[in-house]
């Protein structure tokens, strides 16, 4: 057995064992979104059922799940979906890193629900997370900011989800902080809270208002829940992943807001 295939002797050689393969830091963009594209592509329309009512903040008409489903899946495959296998893959590295794994933990023991917290928000945007997504963002004609943040709440089935963050749109010129709250419909497994990374059509004063969403499970050496998220005419208004997430659950749809903090 050679030293690469041993990670005693690579230690004893003074030398650092090296990744698994398929492990989460070695987990390209490229597989990131093929996996995506994957989840995306396995859900069907009992998958999306209905379980209860869309929340009255909606039109009289609010899309039905199986659209939302489509409409999410179509984007994800679109030009603009490319900077989500991007995310995922800068996200994965970055908790598993020493310094990442410790704010991570910061992240997901914050109640983002309660309001973004700003500094710790700063201290995960300048360790470099976005490096390898900003020149995605940047170049993207639909997309216009990212964010940092976390989101929290354990449902089987149905249930509420909510969260938070910081953005920043890419000119540097703006930032602010959201909140976000939804109702989830045909979950297949529990989310719990996490790191999350995210690329939005809006700059941060438009952080705001009712929204649709299709969430993801996804499984591509570690676990992340992928989130579209899109206004009443199913328009994108951004991507957002929760990093170390989606173990288990099956693709579903939401209703709900984003709110300025």
């Amino acid at each position: 057995m050679s030293s690469a295939d041993d990670p005693q002797a690579a230690t004893a050689s003074g030398g650092r064992p090296p990744p698994r393969a398929g492990s989460a830091a070695t987990v390209t963009p490229q597989a990131w979104s093929q996996a995506v594209l994957g989840a995306a592509s396995g859900m069907t329309e009992q998958s999306l059922v209905q379980v209860g009512p869309a929340p009255s903040g909606l039109s009289a008409f609010p899309p039905m799940p199986w659209s939302i489903g489509t409409a999410g899946r179509k984007l994800l495959a679109g030009p603009s979906g490319s900077v989500v296998g991007v995310l995922c893959s800068s996200g994965s590295q970055f908790v598993t890193s020493p310094q990442g794994a410790t704010l991570a933990a910061q992240v997901a023991a914050y109640d983002w629900r309660s309001g973004p917290n700003t500094a710790l928000a700063d201290q995960v945007e300048t360790t470099g997370i976005f490096t390898g997504a900003f020149d995605t963002i940047k170049a993207d004609q639909l997309l216009r900011s990212f964010s940092v943040g976390g989101g929290g709440g354990a449902q089987v089935l149905v249930g509420g989800q909510g969260g938070g963050g910081q953005v920043w749109d890419v000119a540097g010129s703006d930032t602010g902080g959201y909140t976000y709250g939804w109702g989830v419909l045909g979950i297949g497994g529990q989310v719990g809270g996490g790191l999350q990374l995210g690329a939005w059509s809006r700059i941060p004063a438009q952080m705001t208002g009712s929204v649709v969403a299709l969430q993801l499970g996804v499984n591509a050496g570690a676990g992340a829940l992928v989130t579209v998220v899109m206004d009443e005419h199913l328009e994108l208004a951004g991507y957002a992943v929760q990093i170390g997430l989606g173990a288990g659950v099956s693709a579903s749809v939401a209703y709900g807001s984003l709110h300025l903090a």
